[in-house]
């Protein structure tokens, strides 16, 4: 059980790698308006097949 955990655990990012990007979210220029708008456009592409969505396999 504590192998599974473990490996299910390699594919999230560490507690110090979310606090540094929600501090690079927090510093950078960009308004809630403009990433909700970048948000729906990725969307968009997605939609259209222009990008494709990451999967995380988890087990």
């Amino acid at each position: 059980l504590a192998e599974t955990i473990q490996n299910i655990n390699l594919g999230m990012p560490s507690l110090e790698e979310i606090r540094k990007k929600a501090e690079e979210v927090y510093n950078s220029s960009s308004t809630y308006d403009e990433l909700c708008w970048l948000n729906a456009e990725m969307d968009l592409l997605i939609k259209h097949h222009y990008l494709e969505q990451e999967k995380r396999e988890f087990f």
